[in-house]
């Protein structure tokens, strides 16, 4: 078991590591890596090389902390995903703890999917459920009775494309209370990825899942 000291969920831990496995010898971006939490298991892959960012300083700082207290060598910058501009191809892009939080995910997918990488995983946990929206809520949906039918994908990013509470920004078409499961394949592959693989974690306390990781990759690598 992976003992992160950051955290108590170590279950959690071991289904990351396990989803990583394939991660080994590769070149990582890791999008949101906020005080490093994600650090352990993708060292314990043993990646070629490892490049971390993280918009907010305090977070950044920890993860400075973190990668120096294990001795992990990653290149960790304090920058938005919005604000990348790479003179390499990664890779693996991985994003945890940011779809949820944005007003414009769609935009998030968007640029994850320009980045060109072989592999895209995505921790889509605010997209676990099941959602009923109408073309007015959502661009190229359809109200059904259990599920959203999507034709299009309309890709784009709203003003305030800030962090926020997914519950009270439902005004926002590209708002991540508007999106599931289907929305996001669908995403990915307008932009040429196809889905290998959803794995739910769940917690030992609730029948439900907490947290979704998704594993995206390139068509044209098959």
């Amino acid at each position: 078991m992976i003992e992160s000291p950051m955290t108590n969920k170590v279950d959690y831990y071991d289904t990351v590591y396990s989803v990583l496995h394939f991660i080994g010898d590769k070149d990582i971006l890791e999008i949101a890596c906020f005080s490093g939490e994600m650090f352990h298991p993708i060292q314990k892959n043993k990646p070629r090389s490892h490049t971390a960012i993280e918009p907010y300083r305090r977070g950044f700082d920890k993860a400075v902390e973190t990668a120096e207290e294990f001795g992990y060598d990653i290149d960790i910058h304090n920058i938005a995903y919005e604000d990348m501009s790479w003179d390499k191809t990664f890779d693996v892009v991985l994003c945890t703890g940011l779809l949820y939080h944005l007003h414009s995910p769609l935009h998030l997918i968007e640029t994850l999917g320009n980045l060109n990488s072989e592999y895209i995983i995505l921790e889509a946990t605010g997209a676990l459920g099941v959602d009923i929206c109408s073309n007015s809520q959502y661009p190229g949906g359809q109200t059904g009775p259990t599920e959203i039918y999507v034709s299009k994908i309309e890709f784009g990013r709203e003003t305030n494309n800030i962090p926020g509470n997914r519950q009270s920004v439902g005004k926002y078409v590209n708002c991540v209370a508007r999106i599931n499961k289907t929305v996001i394949v669908k995403a990915f592959d307008q932009l040429g990825y196809r889905l290998e693989s959803v794995n739910d974690i769940y917690s030992s306390t609730q029948s439900k899942a907490e947290v979704c990781m998704m594993v995206f990759r390139r068509i044209e690598n098959e």
